[in-house]
């Protein structure tokens, strides 16, 4: 049997199938009916308020003695009237504005009555059938109540509830705003019949659900609820039509989602309202990062709610008025975030845009010390301990890792936050502290058989002998009150430093007494290589400044200082033995030197002519067009291991030519020739002179010995040579032809030494300069 609608004013009339008669019965008789019908056999319910009195009471009779009856009320605007439900459950009131409703009556008798004072009703919009339940809606919006069940069979009650959005270039979008179901099944539907939602039972016990997307401009939402519920409030909903453009339901696996106003980095339009709902898989959370915000005027704004529903919890609202101001990072704690943008009538500007990223639920730990151990794939600690505390997270060398398997900690709950530290497999564990009460854990590739683990505790700054530094450069200094204490520094670089750069440190204060000493780590892990320990007794003398070379598996320096000094002595004697320490340190690049001979170039070593750094090493390239390279040393003094070696590049082919290092005892000037060695008659390009300073050192260093350096003036000549035979022919180039005026030619010797009569007696044998024109 369809749906038969009497709207307020029109009073329909007996249908030409079922002829019945309306039998009024003023309300001082005994049964006190205004209308009485057989629903079984009656196609309309004249509920008409136009033909309803001020001050009066109408009351309309039922009888059902087969099925339910679902009285359905699309609108109703009551004002001060009331309208009361009764049968042999109980009755029920209703005034005022009402959200669209069906009433399940179940009882073979029941009445409806309504009772009007001086003002007038506003609207009823009604109608009853016997079949099923259902109720149809449509436009902008439509709010919708559960179904009031009138019933005490035991039994279950399905409705069916259609909204239809305004245009059908719109999406129907279902909100709840409140729902409280212990017993029962909802599920939403799209208009292909796709399950947008399924709730069951205790899923929608109190519980703020996610809002549900249609792909289309119509959803179905299916109600299966028990007796139990008669004479209570089940569920409220709102249906909106939003706009197809800027209005999605976005599911993400894994990964990162960038979101945007609509038409961005252009313009928005007056009076958008957009809704993205973003799912992430079960046991996940999102984390949306803010990365352009510049709106109009106060009113425009970006709101993110911590679930999939317009009642979930606000994580924040940003508006005009909080640009610059704001926070630009935040985490769900559910697996859904609801997203809105809202403009008005008057200005626009270029919007939002922000990504979203799938990361793990994460697992709160609120206590000043404890353990933690990863559990799974992915899994998110967040560490929260007294204000005025910092975390110390001391991970376990019974971690086991796989080659993929990676543990991040944030200086905080937010992966905006500073890096604390990075943990993988081929990288030693180390401690980290935090700079405030909080830190973040998170794990990542771990199979069931392996796990990150660690224990943490909370203690107060100055109990904590340990500093974490995150800057391209800085100093460190300590001057020690507790006796045999140890005092670390982790020093960590950018993460987007250049590729080949280094951490260079320089002490300028260190004095150690008794067994105190301080050791420098070639990466942040105590088991890291060791650069170097100073002692009471190799700390007296002047320290070069040292070079720590960033990449791979070490990065960052950390610095231990251990003080152990005799305790059997006085208080005032044991401070008096107190050592101090200060540092510098600075993130620098690959020392690369670019240049042209030609004239004439000096190249010196570093810090020249002061110490040079341990680890020194620097790479010189030099252009030049011509094949002889005249090189003047004024100053050469490195230590013995250290060296400085040549090589000719031509065309990419790089050839070695010479080597000196600090235990040669080297002439002050050299000529490198530098010819290809198959360079063909027509090719063309320059040579290069290749010149490498290395002054490192492999594994743990004895001592710190370096040297002055050295200081080189470099020329391009255009002949000459080294003479090494006790008998050579000299000659300018392209002789007996006149040489140009800027013709340089250069000829060192360096002869044996004789002995007898005639040691180191050299002469020239014969001289020819021939003359031209006079000249």
């Amino acid at each position: 049997m369809e749906s038969h609608i009497i709207k307020q004013g029109l009073l329909l009339m007996c249908s030409v199938i079922f002829c019945y008669c309306i039998q009024h019965i003023t309300a001082d008789n005994k049964i006190g009916c205004t209308y009485t019908y057989n629903v079984l056999v009656d196609p309309n319910f004249p509920l008409n308020a136009s033909s309803i009195e001020a001050n009066s009471t109408t009351v309309w009779c039922f009888t059902n003695n087969i099925n339910d009856t679902y009285l359905i009320f699309q609108s109703i605007e009551l004002g001060l009237a009331t309208l009361t439900f009764a049968d042999d459950f109980k009755p029920r009131n209703l005034t005022g504005y009402q959200a669209s409703f069906v009433y399940v009556m179940s009882s073979k008798t029941f009445n409806v009555t309504l009772k009007t004072n001086d003002s007038a009703i506003l609207q009823i919009d009604a109608s009853y059938r016997t079949d099923s339940c259902q109720l149809k809606l449509k436009g902008d919006t439509a709010n919708l109540q559960g179904p009031y069940l009138q019933t005490t069979n035991n039994k279950r009650i399905k409705c069916h509830f259609n909204y239809t959005a305004s245009s059908e270039f719109l999406r129907a979008l279902l909100s709840f705003s409140y729902i409280n179901i212990l017993s029962g099944e909802i599920t939403i539907l799209n208009e292909e019949g796709q399950v947008l939602a399924d709730y069951k039972d205790k899923e929608m016990a109190n519980k703020v659900l996610p809002d549900s997307l249609s792909n289309s401009s119509s959803i179905l939402m299916m109600v299966e609820l028990p007796s139990i519920f008669a004479g209570r409030e089940t569920f409220q909903v709102v249906f909106t039509s939003v706009s197809v453009d800027c209005n999605k339901e976005i599911v993400l696996t894994n990964g990162t989602h960038t979101l945007s106003s609509p038409d961005y980095p252009n313009v928005y339009p007056n009076n958008a309202d957009c809704h993205w709902i973003i799912k992430a898989p079960k046991g996940m959370a999102l984390e949306v990062l803010l990365l352009d915000l510049k709106l109009a005027d106060d009113f425009d704004h970006v709101s993110l709610l911590d679930g999939g529903s317009k009642m979930s919890p606000v994580i924040a609202t940003w508006g005009n008025e909080t640009k610059g101001n704001i926070d630009n990072l935040f985490l769900t704690t559910q697996e859904m975030l609801w997203l809105r943008f809202v403009s008005d009538e008057s200005h626009v500007s270029t919007g939002f845009e922000v990504t979203v990223t799938v990361l793990s639920k994460p697992r709160r730990l609120v206590t000043n010390s404890g353990h933690l151990t990863s559990e799974g794939s992915l899994t998110t600690y967040q560490i929260s301990v007294d204000p005025g505390k910092k975390v110390i997270l001391t991970p376990s060398y019974h971690s086991t890792f796989l080659p993929i398997s990676k543990v991040t900690v944030y200086d905080g709950f937010l992966i905006s936050d500073s890096i604390l530290g990075t943990y993988i497999s081929t990288m030693p564990f180390y401690d980290v502290s935090s700079s405030s009460n909080r830190l973040m854990i998170i794990s990542e590739n771990f199979s069931p058989h392996n796990s990150f683990s660690a224990s943490y505790i909370g203690k107060l700054p100055q109990n904590i002998a340990m500093e974490t530094l995150r800057s391209s450069s800085g100093g460190v200094s300590l001057n020690p009150t507790f006796v045999n204490s140890t005092y670390t520094w982790y020093i960590i670089p950018p993460p987007n430093r250049p590729e080949g750069s280094f951490m260079e440190l320089k002490i300028s204060k260190i004095c150690l007494h008794g067994n105190s000493h301080v050791t420098i780590h070639r990466s942040l892990s105590d088991q890291g290589n060791k650069v170097f320990t100073f002692t009471s007794q190799n700390s007296g003398h002047m320290i070069p400044a040292i070079r720590i070379p960033q990449g791979g598996d070490n990065v960052g320096i950390r610095i231990v200082y251990t003080v152990d000094v005799n305790n059997s002595l006085a208080v005032d004697e044991i401070i008096g033995q107190m050592a101090e320490f200060e540092a510098l340190y600075h993130l620098s690049t690959e020392c690369v030197v670019n240049g042209n001979v030609e004239p004439q170039i000096t190249i010196n070593s570093p810090y020249y002519p002061d110490q040079y750094p341990v680890n020194s090493r620097c790479t010189y390239n030099l252009e030049t067009s011509l094949n002889l390279t005249f090189i003047s040393f004024t100053r050469f003094k490195l230590a013995p291991s250290h060296y400085v070696s040549f090589s000719k590049v031509f065309n990419g082919t790089e050839t070695p030519v010479g080597k000196i290092n600090g235990s040669h005892m080297i002439q002050s000037d050299m000529i490198l020739d530098l010819t290809p060695k198959h360079k063909l008659e027509n090719s063309t390009g320059n040579n290069m002179l290749k010149v490498l300073f290395d002054a490192t050192n492999k594994g743990i260093m004895s001592n710190l010995t370096v040297n002055s350096g050295f200081s080189a003036d470099v020329q391009s000549i255009d002949c000459g040579g080294m003479v090494t035979s006790l008998k050579y022919h000299l000659q300018t180039l392209n002789y007996p032809q006149p040489v140009a005026m800027t013709t340089t030619c250069v000829w060192i010797v360096s002869l044996p030494k004789m002995t007898g009569p005639k040691k180191d007696k050299y002469h020239i044998s014969k001289l020819h300069t021939p003359r031209k024109n006079g000249r």
